[in-house]
Parts: C-alpha cells; structure tokens; sequence
C-alpha cells in the first residue's frame, strides 16, 4: 500500500519552493547523499510541506521525513518540534531527527539509521 500526503497548507507551498532558511553545512552534505538515491533507491526532495510545516527532506513513497536540527536549540525550540514530530505522525508521516553534529561527524552512521528505518517501515514500497 503507496501512502500519499496531500494534508497541507496552501500559503506554504511558496515557501516550500524556498529555502526556510540557508542551508547549513550538514544540511547539504546529507543531501548530496539522499538526492543521489544512495538510500535503498529512495527519491528524496527538499523542503516539502506537510500540514502546517515544511520538513528538511522528504520521502513521498516511504512518507519519511527527515530533519537535521541545528545547534544551540533552546527549550522552547524543543518543545515546538515535539509538536511539530507528533503532528507530522498524525498525518502518517514517520520523522527522523538528526543534529547537525551527527551529520557532521557521523554521516555513516546516519545513513545506517535512515537504512534501517527505511527497511522496517511498514508501508515500505522500496525494493533493496
């Protein structure tokens, strides 16, 4: 069964099609890893909108987003992406967060953890 999101909001399709913000060193250099289909052939895109948010990148057939949050969070921005990961799980989409240290120093080890939860989605469509 292919899980298609179509939950979101139309004044965020703009700022879907921008950048949130400029894109860190470990933003990019995670990308240059999903978009060359590097993850069990899985077709990512940046800066998709879901519900009310925007997420870092996005998996339409795995319905997997992934975030990498960035340094010196407060707890207040804590907070709002708890909401955030369990609004986005509601709308059947399974949120994997990253910070940007763990990208950074462990690219290898991040891309096994997005291999594995790609493998054990239960909806997986993706043949590895």
């Amino acid at each position: 069964m292919m899980r298609h999101i179509t939950s979101y909001s139309w004044q965020l399709l703009s700022r879907a099609c921008e950048p949130r913000r400029p894109s860190s060193v470990a933003q990019k250099r995670l990308w240059a890893e999903l978009r060359a289909r590097k993850v069990g052939g899985c077709r990512f895109v940046r800066g998709h909108a879901i519900d009310r948010y925007v997420v870092d990148f996005y998996c339409r057939d795995l319905a997997l987003a992934i975030e990498v949050d960035a340094p010196n969070r407060d707890r207040a921005a804590c907070d709002a992406e708890r909401e955030r990961d369990v609004r986005l799980r509601l709308c059947g989409v399974a949120v994997l967060r990253f910070s940007d240290d763990e990208v950074m120093h462990n690219l290898d080890g991040v891309l096994a953890r997005i291999r594995q939860s790609v493998r054990y989605l239960p909806w997986r469509q993706v043949k590895l």
